[in-house]
């Protein structure tokens, strides 16, 4: 019998996959889109959102709160403060909303950029509410002796007996001590919302940095 008829039963070497298969890996990484990693997930993220939230909805009650009680809006700056906290709660919720139930569509590169935004809104924030609300004690007004116009009517002016609030240039009675506190108490919220975006905006920057550097090398 002819040995070659028969089909030889030993076995050939594998060929060896394992370049194609990291060739393949990094060709699939670089042109994957880098999403939200699982760096900005679990209980200390957690954490610091809910930080974040709960200090803009404080600045913003805070502000709305002290503006309705002195029963004047026409300070831009103060109008400013309080935008800032609206913008922050609604960036928040949006946030949570996105990332908790559809973090595939949430690319890690506008992510940051809009932390970034959201930072630079905190620290003109908290520069703002600090100028307009800080530089006055709470309780003191300013007596004026003659009648003027540009802070109210006669009447006012007779009633409160020429005292003007520093904060909203009009003649009153009131020291407006509750709706000033609050509004000081917003300074320091406003403050806690910057440094926590810093915090966010640098662990999600680390976020961005680490799967560049394993997709490109």
């Amino acid at each position: 019998k002819n040995p070659s008829l028969y089909k030889s039963t030993k076995k050939l070497p594998k060929k060896n996959n394992t370049s194609y298969t990291q060739n393949k890996i990094m060709f699939t990484n670089r042109n994957r889109p880098v999403v939200a990693s699982s760096g900005t997930s679990g209980a200390p993220w957690a954490i610091v959102r809910f930080l974040q939230f709960a200090s803009a909805v404080l600045v913003m009650s805070l502000i709305a709160y002290a503006l309705h009680n002195y029963n004047y809006f026409g300070s831009k700056k103060a109008n400013f403060g309080l935008a800032v906290g609206v913008i922050g709660t609604f960036y928040i919720l949006c946030v949570i909303l996105f990332v908790a139930v559809l973090p595939q569509l949430v690319l890690v590169g506008p992510y940051l950029i809009a932390e970034g935004i959201m930072c630079l809104l905190w620290l003109c924030g908290f520069i703002v509410t600090a100028k307009v609300f800080g530089q006055h004690s709470c309780g003191s007004t300013r007596n004026i002796n003659n009648y003027n116009p540009n802070y109210g009517s006669m009447n006012a002016f007779q009633n409160s007996q020429g005292q003007v609030n520093p904060f909203t240039n009009r003649y009153t009675s009131s020291s407006h001590k509750t709706a000033c506190r609050s509004a000081k108490t917003s300074i320091a919220f406003s403050g806690l919302s910057f440094v926590l975006f810093v915090l966010s905006c640098v662990v999600l920057g680390l976020n961005v940095v680490k799967p560049i550097i394993a997709a490109h090398g």
